[in-house]
């Protein structure tokens, strides 16, 4: 007995659930209807329906193969430009006035890109120069009384060989993995995998299918930038910045020198006459990397993964709602009815069960034929079971959710032929179920110490 209880009424909406929503459950259920289908009358307009409700049964066991395994988006990726962990360094040198490099103009023709004979090994790397005025004159160790020139340069150093693609995805390619099985058979069901594309029709056995509309909770991932060195990916923050980029791999030119590159000056640097004190900040891309932004990613019914080699980023979530178009050719090449006619008889076994509460009543039958196999229908005011029959005797079970008394006669079918053999069994259950058959169900009230749900002894009538 279960009691009225927020729980037991949770647990009745998930019984509910399990039995109208299992698609195992609803092809079997239609294909007993088939099986207990009426043989048809000879005029034309009974066998045009008989043949109408054997399509209407056939289009509802092909629906009932559909289903949406999840929702895969892959990236359309556009690179943004190439990088590489660096370390920042400065060369300098301080140069008298009229001497090497500090001549003419001295520091007003300096510009970023000017290559100084003076530093020559920061002008072998990527970088940036400037020069600033320093002292001179006999005090500064120069001969003319005029200011000096102190040049520096700001270069990268490669740490390592590890090229790094950045890249975002401005479009996904969506798709739907569904799972579809066709009940052409019935011992022997036909079950494929596909992925659909939206828009794009795909044939399948007999069937059309094309995904119409569909809708997902869109991730924050899709709008963010992603990091791949060709063996681990990861999405980089909105505030993530580099101070080395090229526009194409470096690897790929001669010396690991390209003219492509480009580095943003990320130092700050006080001249102190004849010295240069820089503070800069290093260009560490590795250490980018970490556990909470690198794929795989485990988000909420949704994984983020890469496909191929070229790591691209793709996300299967099963948070999806679409909308399938299916269009059957459905067509029947010979329908034949056969009537056999056999002798039959049913024992009732056990009845238990309660009212007012969510179980029920539940009926024990065993049901013998002079077949070796034979299908029964039990037949009641508003409600219908199949019963399986056999010469050892088959032991079936029937439930029933009926608030009212009513009498349940049994009335045997084998295929389409109607056996006139009854065998009636009276059972009082009441229950109220009326809250669960309504699409919202609301909390109940609690349950009082003094209310009581009795079960009634179940009486049978040959």
């Amino acid at each position: 007995m279960i009691p009225r209880t927020g729980e037991s009424y949770e647990s009745a909406v998930k019984q509910l659930k399990s039995q109208y929503q299992d698609p195992k459950r609803m092809t079997i259920t239609l294909i007993r209807q088939l099986q207990s289908m009426q043989q048809a009358r000879d005029d034309p307009r009974s066998l045009r329906n008989n043949l109408n409700d054997i399509q209407a049964i056939i289009t509802a066991l092909q629906k009932q193969g559909e289903t949406i395994e999840e929702m895969i988006l892959r990236c359309n990726k556009d690179t943004l430009y190439f990088t590489r962990s660096t370390e920042v360094k400065v060369q300098y040198s301080k140069r008298c006035p009229h001497v090497g490099t500090c001549t003419g103009l001295k520091c007003a023709k300096t510009t970023p890109d000017t290559k100084v004979e003076e530093l020559t090994i920061a002008n072998n790397y990527t970088e940036l120069t400037h020069c600033s005025e320093s002292c001179g004159g006999l005090g500064c160790s120069c001969g003319f009384p005029s200011s000096g020139c102190l040049f520096y340069r700001i270069y990268h150093v490669p740490t390592d060989n590890n090229i790094y693609e950045i890249f975002e995805c401005p479009t996904w390619r969506e798709s739907i993995k569904l799972a579809i099985t066709y009940f052409n058979n019935m011992h022997n069901p036909s079950t494929y995998r596909i992925e659909l594309r939206p828009q794009v029709r795909k044939r399948l056995e007999n069937s059309i299918i094309e995904l119409t509309n569909f809708h997902i909770n869109t991730p924050s991932l899709l709008h963010k930038r992603f990091l791949s060195n060709n063996l681990t990916t990861s999405f980089l923050d909105e505030d993530t910045t580099f101070s080395y980029a090229c526009t194409s791999n470096p690897l790929l030119s001669k010396d690991n020198n390209s003219d492509s590159c480009t580095i943003r000056d990320t130092c700050k640097c006080d001249p102190a006459e004849d010295y240069i004190n820089c503070y800069c900040q290093q260009n560490q891309v590795s250490r980018i990397q970490r556990l909470r932004n690198t794929l795989p990613l485990q988000l909420p019914n949704t994984i983020v993964n890469t496909e191929g080699k070229a790591m691209i980023p793709t996300i299967r979530t099963k948070a999806v709602s679409a909308e399938l178009s299916v269009s059957f050719d459905t067509s029947i090449s010979q329908l034949m009815q056969s009537v056999v006619d056999f002798q039959c008889s049913i024992i009732p076994m056990n009845i238990i069960g309660c009212y007012k509460c969510f179980k029920g009543a539940l009926a024990e039958i065993t049901c013998y034929s002079t077949l070796p196999k034979a299908v029964a229908e039990v037949s009641c005011t508003s409600q219908a079971f199949p019963l399986q029959c056999s010469q050892k005797g088959t032991r079936n079970q029937m439930s029933s959710s009926e608030s009212d008394s009513f009498d349940l006669n049994l009335d045997l079918i084998n295929i389409a032929m109607r056996i006139d053999r009854m065998y009636s069994l009276l059972k009082t259950i009441q229950r109220d179920l009326e809250k669960i058959k309504q699409a919202t169900i609301p909390n109940p009230p609690a349950a009082t110490p003094h209310e009581e749900e009795k079960e009634k002894p179940s009486t049978s009538r040959q």
